[in-house]
């Protein structure tokens, strides 16, 4: 049982019968307020912001620049027991991209996914499997997009997926 000392309650209080409430934030003690204004006092200089105080991100996206999906496809439908294949091909050189990644809704996990380069086939792979979700499926499409080593990133682009429940 732990013990924390809550300046609000003003006495020793176990937390275990505060644990349905998630997190214990733990502030330190401070006096007692001894003054209560009527109206408060007046600032002496506003604070503006005139932009963001966290340092921008690089660009990702500018039209004509980063890689592009020239063909994304599914190999076959996807089953209760069996993935199907999931190839892209873009118009850069793998040496030239530094990541492919699909996002999907109701597979093995709602996210996303990196592809593989597979020099066999000349393009971007990945196994595509049913998961916990499989028979409640919010989208019949899943989306792919490649970002270059440049940092600049493509267009989403869908593919509709096949699936075939009727055999494990």
């Amino acid at each position: 049982m732990l013990i924390s000392n809550c300046a609000a309650v003003g006495k020793h209080v176990s937390t275990a019968e505060f644990r349905f409430m998630g997190p214990w934030l733990l502030y330190p003690e401070e006096p007692t307020v001894t003054q209560v204004l009527e109206k408060p006092g007046k600032a002496e200089r506003p604070v503006v912001f005139t932009r963001s105080l966290a340092p921008g991100l690089p660009p990702r996206h500018a039209p004509g620049k980063g890689p592009k999906v020239i063909e994304a496809k599914m190999t076959r439908n996807v089953t209760l027991g069996t993935p199907a294949d999931l190839r892209v091909k873009l118009d850069l050189p793998p040496e030239q991209i530094g990541r492919v990644m699909f996002f999907e809704s109701g597979f093995k996990w709602m996210g996303q996914h990196p592809l593989r380069y597979d020099k066999e086939h000349g393009c971007w792979t990945a196994a595509v499997a049913p998961g916990s979700r499989d028979r409640i499926q919010e989208n019949e499409y899943i989306y792919v997009w490649a970002e270059g080593k440049d940092g600049f990133r493509s267009e989403y682009h869908p593919v509709k997926v096949g699936w075939d429940f009727s055999k494990p």
